[in-house]
């Protein structure tokens, strides 16, 4: 049983919970033909709709497999008593020709040939209903998508408090900024440990923005920095992206500002040492190049291990939860 049968055996299944069936406002696309005990991402939520309905996998595909076994009912036909005696006249001899099985054959091809196209013209009418009812489906999750996002009410005092401004990321996601301010002071070779000339230090120094695009559902799904004007902030360990080291960011919301305000000390923390093993960059635009900043740093130690004290997020105190769409306190 494939995804596309289980969408359309349900809609059609009438329960005295589900009178009209269940209707699943689910565009498949290249998942149609995925088989119902798969490891499709569509079959593992097809699946939890099942349970959810308090239906059992099995007893859907029995049903279905007990509704195809149903023989079809068989066309009933007879075909009318056909009177095709000739009569020729050769000479002065009249002979008689019963033509009743030729023209018997030509009634039943033709009666087939008809009840086959017939046939065809069904089928044909078959694939255009599930073409149309999968460009249903996908209006629907289209229109779904295209809601807009419920409005982010958070007090006022708690936005200046951490210095965070909120906007829209996408269809279903937020934007949460924060000012950052990258400021190296370390450079970090081998197992040596320099300290930065207090001259580079000025001249590295920026006021940049972190930027975190968080889900309805509370997934953190990129961060990154930015300048000023919206363009990614490129540095030594930063391009298209930017390298924590042994920070380790968070995939989950708390739903607190608390805990993202955190997070930027944090990874203003991972970027206040310039790990020449690990460059993104030598000479990111703007700054100094490494080689330059090498020849000024003062040696402060030799370690061990390279970077084996590993960053680590604080847990946030407990605050009042946000809640999308809705503004004020909540427990």
């Amino acid at each position: 049983m494939v995804l596309g049968n289980l969408i359309i055996y349900l809609e059609n299944m009438k329960t005295e919970k589900y009178p009209d069936g269940i209707i699943i406002a689910s565009d498949l696309g290249n998942h149609w033909n995925c088989p119902v005990v798969s490891n499709c991402p569509e079959a593992i939520k097809l699946r939890k709709i099942l349970t959810e309905a308090g239906l059992t996998l099995e007893d859907v595909i029995k049903d279905w497999k007990a509704a195809r076994a149903k023989p079809p009912e068989p066309i009933m036909y007879k075909f009318p008593d056909v009177d095709a005696k000739m009569h020729l006249k050769v000479g002065n001899q009249k002979i008689e020709i019963d033509m009743k099985e030729e023209l018997e054959s030509q009634i039943k091809y033709a009666f087939t040939d008809r009840l086959e196209r017939f046939k065809n013209a069904q089928r044909e009418v078959e694939r255009l209903g599930v073409d149309l009812y999968s460009t249903y489906l996908s209006n629907i999750y289209d229109i779904r998508r295209s809601k807009l996002l419920p409005q982010m009410m958070i007090p006022l005092e708690e936005l200046l408090k951490y210095h965070c401004m909120i906007d829209q990321g996408g269809k279903d996601s937020y934007l949460f900024i924060f000012p950052f301010t990258y400021n190296p002071q370390w450079l970090f070779y081998g197992t040596k440990r320099y300290k930065l000339d207090p001259a580079h230090i000025e001249g590295l120094q920026r006021n940049v923005y972190a930027v975190f695009t968080i889900t309805q559902e509370r997934n953190i799904i990129d961060t990154k920095l930015i300048t000023s004007n919206g363009g990614k902030f490129r540095h030594y360990h930063g391009d298209k992206y930017d390298c924590w080291g042994q920070l380790k960011l968070p995939k989950r919301w708390d739903n607190t500002l608390k805990s993202l305000s955190d997070l930027v000390y944090q990874m203003q923390a991972a970027l206040a040492t310039i790990n020449r093993d690990s460059l993104m960059k030598s000479t990111p635009p703007g700054m100094i190049d490494i080689l330059v900043l090498m020849d000024s740093a003062k040696l402060e130690g030799i370690e061990d291990v390279v970077n084996t004290e590993e960053v680590r997020i604080e847990a946030p105190q407990p605050e009042p939860v946000r809640h999308w769409g809705e503004g004020g306190d909540h427990a």
